[in-house]
């Protein structure tokens, strides 16, 4: 058995610029003459990450912005969502959402899960499931163009199950304090090399001086003499 830092596999359902969905990352050379701008604007992207978990699957379609809207001198490295132009204040890259496709994933079995647009280019699995071993799936996305688009069939590795999980004060060099979370997991698959596990961040803030119970004027009357109003004290409906 292999041990590595993940919790719980999910297969490489990724496909980048339409060379088909893949089980590894592969280094795109992006140009920035005006042909390969120009040929890029046309290029679809599709995220897809197909879990073992029993869920709502989702499946996201954009195309590539242009080049010129990016900015890799001023590049934010405490935010890489955003990008800076001098001068001017953090904005959100440019996302074109592909809108109006027919999306599903079809097994080998035979068996077709078809996807619904929920927002602008996310397309949602409208029954949930969860990718099984030794069972192929295929990506089929039909553009609103007509045109089709199709992956080769992908297969689950493997899985892991999550052995701990550590949260810990570290410091950054450049970031400063902050917390980091190690984990480590066992694998089925030796020959699984890649692995992804994600999580959700919450918080809790408490009051200093908070009461269960508030004020509420009722009965108001500002032109009355003197001014007429009754207050209640009530248990407050919202925290």
């Amino acid at each position: 058995m292999r041990r590595t830092k993940a919790n719980r596999f999910i297969s490489g359902f990724t496909v980048l610029l339409l060379f088909g969905i893949s089980g590894c990352i592969e280094e795109f050379p992006l140009q920035t003459d005006q042909k390969s701008i120009y040929d890029a604007s046309r290029t679809l992207v599709v995220e897809a990450n197909l879990s073992d978990l029993i869920r709502t699957q989702e499946v996201i379609l954009s195309r590539v912005a242009d080049f010129t809207n990016d900015s890799i001198v001023s590049f934010d490295v405490a935010d890489p969502g955003t990008y800076l132009f001098p001068g001017q204040e953090l904005r959100p890259r440019p996302v074109l959402y592909e809108e109006g496709a027919q999306v599903r994933i079809v097994a080998d079995s035979g068996t077709a899960y078809n996807f619904v647009e929920g927002t602008p280019g996310h397309y949602f699995s409208e029954n949930q499931f969860g990718a099984l071993p030794a069972v192929g799936y295929r990506l089929e996305i039909t553009l609103k163009s007509g045109q089709q688009v199709t992956s080769k069939l992908e297969y689950l590795a493997g899985t892991t199950s999550l052995e701990q999980f550590i949260p810990q004060r570290i410091t950054d060099p450049e970031l400063g304090e902050g917390i980091g979370f190690y984990v480590s997991s066992r694998s089925n698959a030796e020959d699984a090399p890649y692995l992804r596990y994600t999580f959700e961040e919450t918080f809790k803030v408490i009051a200093p001086l908070w009461n269960p119970q508030d004020f509420v004027l009722r009965d108001y009357d500002p032109c009355a003499d003197p001014v007429a109003y009754t207050l209640e004290l009530v248990n407050r409906s919202e925290e």
